[in-house]
């Protein structure tokens, strides 16, 4: 049987068309998941661009990444600035908010912080901080897609704690610095503001420790270290590294008190721990002496306790008085009432006794004590040299000078310490009061027949008419004393004002007047070799001797006390002159060698020789003399004058007076008269006339500029004075002595003119005026301008040049040397080389020239010429 294939027809399947389609599905995915977790871009403007790179530099917040930087370009606002287009992830689009914090985090090391040094490696990212932790508060909050980036990291807000503030009056310490309780961390600074009282700190004290801060809390400075020094020994104590390098803050917390309730809460920061005991107000001490005390470092003491500090020391010159302002501590303030005595403690070693060791170490400090409980506190004290002194019958002693004694010297009867002195004061008379006081149990040493004198360790003369020696006391060699001397203590008559005596030696030589002579004073500048028991001679005989000699503190002039024995007394009347016949005198000149000596005694130990030309002179005799240098210049008059200034000069005794190279007088004396320098000078009476009322007075010494050298003799003779004759018919004894020379113009005739400029620049008296590089004048003076906007000067113009200065005429300061740089090289620019170093002016006159300038004509000084000036050529003749 055959069989037949059945053949069944198919619909044809396309295989091809499945694969684009399932590319087409995988595609379609893609992009849906790609939108899908799409953010979206904001901009982040930043100071600068460094470290930012587009798909590299990330966008973290808690140590995760949460966008990217995809661009970076310059502000289109401001050229200074970068943007920084940054894609956030879609999970974090809740941060672009309004107040997001956004700033650069990148490697950072300071003394308090090191921060960043992750990015050393990954590079720099940016830091992000919402403006809250609450992600519904969040939602809430409006969008914002641009924001200013924080040149630093923020304060973190919501990290939990304590915020307050402290005020101070200075900034010396860093933020990051260290807030320490007991030696532990507890806080620190987080921001350092200034304001119209002074500083104030925003501080963060940690959740743990913020029941530390009570309203009774105080808050001082700590440097870290603290060295202390004294004779027991040497103490260093450290705080942490932190407060070593940057500083720190201590605080207390006071256990009564209650914790603060509110953060508003402003503290005071102190200076140190010390400080925050201190009572509130202020004490005043004054003085007439200034002491070595340093502020902050010298201590007030209270029977030896530490009580307090002095704060600050300061000076009044027109009172000549030095105060003392400190401050006790609050438990010691009471105590500082109406009968409170202050007094100096500095270190005294005698063989009787040690007073003030322990300043030794710490410099002289001052301590107090009261002799009552009274409530009446006052502020105001007067500080004084010496402890209370003891209790007696007070005493007043009188003499010529001070002799420098202070307060406390002891009062010595046969080497016993009977009293001691209180206080001393100068009278209207230039001598000086005593008043002492003697212990109750030694009263009865004094009476009518007591004697005062001062007493050293060793006094003693030799000379060739003996010798003599007295030795005081042990204490004395240390310490000069007084000596009471009584020679009947059987009289019962008391007496209460003595005559201080100079020594042990004038002491016995009272006795030496008895014999009928006279006493005389002679005045001089300088003492010389004269000395007391140097002869007085009158032609070459020995005729009496020089008792005594004392300043007169009024005219600064020395006194002589001179006896004139009984035997010799009508030798001396109105005509006298009395010189110095000290030692040997040359005499040298063209016509020969010449030696004038007086006695031999007197060479050896100075004396006073006396002339008397009128024998029978029926004049008065006069209650002093003058003392002259010589025999010569008892013959040659002299006049005198007195200059004044308050610099310091190489001025001295016997420094020269010179007046056209002329020698014409010489300085005789210095003093210092309320702080003022006053030198006597005596110029020889020929030249008389240059102490006209408008005369200069100036010193000059050796000086050594770029361009010269000036006086070079003066530096073997020192300084000394000149003076330019003035031409009043008036004279003065009287001058301010001038520190510089005044301008050589001085009354010499031309046009004098006034320009005024901003500064005074390196301008100075005598600084030339020039005309084409020609000059015309100098600056004569200058002076502040009355409104203190600037600088007047007054111009002296050559009388031969005052037909170029005209009204409209145009000064400017030649002294700048300008310079311009191009590609072609460098330009320099100036006047002259001597306006360089010594500064000038340039006038120059416009092509159309006004009238002549009139005397005191005013100009303006420009500080620089414009091009146009240097341009300008008028046509000036003399008419």
């Amino acid at each position: 049987m055959e069989q037949k294939a059945v053949v069944k027809s198919k619909k044809p399947i396309y295989v091809v068309w499945i694969i684009p389609i399932v590319a087409m599905a995988v595609a379609g995915l893609m992009i849906y998941k790609y939108f899908d977790d799409k953010g979206f871009e904001i901009v982040i403007t930043f100071d600068s661009g460094e470290g930012l790179t587009a798909d590299k530099t990330a966008l973290v917040y808690n140590g995760i990444k949460i966008g990217q930087v995809t661009g970076v370009q310059v502000n289109k606002n401001d050229v200074t600035k970068v943007d920084a287009t940054l894609m956030l992830e879609k999970k974090a689009a809740i941060i672009s908010k309004r107040g997001t914090i956004f700033w650069k985090v990148e490697p950072k090391v300071t003394l308090t912080e090191i921060s960043g040094l992750s990015t050393i490696l990954s590079g720099v990212y940016i830091g992000v901080m919402p403006p809250s932790k609450d992600k519904l508060e969040l939602a809430g909050m409006p969008n914002q897609f641009d924001f200013q980036a924080e040149s630093t990291a923020p304060v973190d807000a919501f990290d939990p704690g304590l915020r307050f503030k402290l005020k101070a009056d200075e900034s010396d310490l860093k933020i990051g610095a260290p807030i320490m309780f007991r030696d532990i961390v507890v806080g620190d600074v987080e921001n350092v503001i200034l304001t119209k009282e002074g500083v104030e700190y925003s501080m963060h004290i940690q959740e743990d420790y913020a029941h530390l801060i009570k309203e009774n809390s105080k808050f001082w400075k700590i440097s870290g270290v603290d060295i202390r020094a004294s004779l027991a020994g040497i103490r260093i104590s450290m705080d942490s590294l932190a407060s070593v390098i940057a500083g720190g803050i201590a605080l207390s917390s006071p256990e009564q008190s209650k914790a603060i309730s509110s953060e508003d809460t402003e503290f005071i920061l102190y200076e140190d721990e010390e400080a925050t005991h201190l009572a509130s107000d202020t004490i005043y001490l004054t003085s007439k002496l200034g002491y070595n005390i340093d502020e902050k470092s010298t201590y007030i003491y209270y029977k030896g306790i530490h009580a307090g500090i002095v704060d600050k020391v300061s000076y009044d010159p027109k009172r000549d008085e030095t105060t003392f302002a400190i401050k006790l501590d609050e438990d010691f303030r009471h105590l500082a009432n109406k009968d409170a005595y202050f007094w100096i403690v500095e270190p005294k070693i005698g063989l009787t006794k040690v007073k003030g060791l322990d300043a030794l170490a710490r410099g002289p400090y001052i301590t107090f004590e009261t002799k009552s409980k009274s409530t009446d506190l006052i502020s105001e004290f007067k500080l004084n040299t010496q402890a209370p002194v003891m209790e007696g019958t007070e005493l007043r002693l009188h003499a010529k000078k001070s002799h420098s004694l202070k307060e406390g010297v002891n009062i010595v009867y046969n080497d016993l310490v009977v009293g001691t002195l209180l206080r001393s004061r100068i009278m209207k008379t230039g001598e000086v009061d005593f008043d002492v006081v003697i212990a109750d149990e030694y009263k009865h040493l004094v009476n009518e027949t007591s004697s005062f004198y001062l007493q050293g360790a060793v006094e003693g003369e030799v000379s060739l008419k003996g010798m003599y020696f007295n030795v005081g006391s042990l204490s004395s060699m240390l310490h000069s004393g007084i000596a009471l001397v009584t020679e009947d203590l059987s009289v019962q008559s008391s007496k209460y004002s003595f005559e201080l005596l100079d020594s042990y030696h004038a002491y016995k030589e009272q006795e030496y007047t008895n014999d009928g002579g006279v006493f005389y004073t002679i005045l001089t500048k300088e003492l010389g070799s004269v000395s007391q028991g140097s002869p007085l001679l009158y032609k070459g005989l020995n005729v009496g001797k020089v008792m005594s000699y004392d300043l007169d503190q009024k005219s600064g002039l020395i006194k002589i006390k001179v006896y004139v024995t009984g035997q010799y007394k009508d030798t001396i009347n109105a005509s006298t002159k009395f010189f110095n016949m000290s030692g040997i005198e040359v005499k040298a000149d063209m016509t020969g060698l010449k030696l004038v000596t007086g006695s031999v005694e007197s060479i050896i130990s100075g004396g006073i020789s006396y002339a008397t030309p009128i024998k029978s002179n029926t004049e008065p005799i006069p209650d002093e003399f003058e003392l002259y240098e010589s025999s010569d210049e008892a013959q040659k008059f002299y006049v005198a004058a007195s200059l004044s200034t308050q610099h310091e000069s190489g001025l001295k005794v016997g420094s020269k007076l010179i007046y056209k190279t002329m020698t014409i007088g010489q300085v005789t004396h210095v003093s210092l008269v309320r702080d003022v320098l006053k030198y006597d000078v005596m110029i020889e009476e020929k030249y008389k006339d240059v102490m006209a009322e408008d005369s200069r007075f100036w010193i000059e010494d050796f000086e050594f500029n770029i361009d010269q050298v000036k006086n070079p003799a003066a530096i073997v003779t020192g300084a000394f004075i000149k003076v330019s004759k003035g031409l009043s018919q008036h004279s003065l004894n009287h001058f301010d002595l001038l520190d510089t020379a005044p301008a050589e113009t001085i009354n010499q005739e031309g046009l004098r003119v006034v320009v005024k400029g901003e500064r005074l620049s390196s301008l100075k008296v005598g600084s030339p005026v020039f005309y084409r590089q020609i000059k015309i004048g100098s600056i004569e003076a200058f002076k502040l301008s009355s409104d203190s906007t600037g600088v007047e000067m007054r111009l002296f113009i050559d009388p031969n040049f005052s037909y170029l200065v005209r009204r409209n005429s145009i000064f400017y300061n030649a002294t700048a040397m300008g310079m311009d740089v191009s590609l072609f090289g460098v330009k320099l620019s100036t006047e002259t080389l001597s306006t360089i170093i010594h500064g000038g002016i340039t006038m120059v006159v416009p092509d159309k020239p006004q009238s002549l300038a009139r005397e005191m004509e005013r100009f303006t000084l420009h500080s620089e010429a414009e091009e146009e000036w240097l341009e300008y050529k008028p046509v000036l003749v003399r008419e």
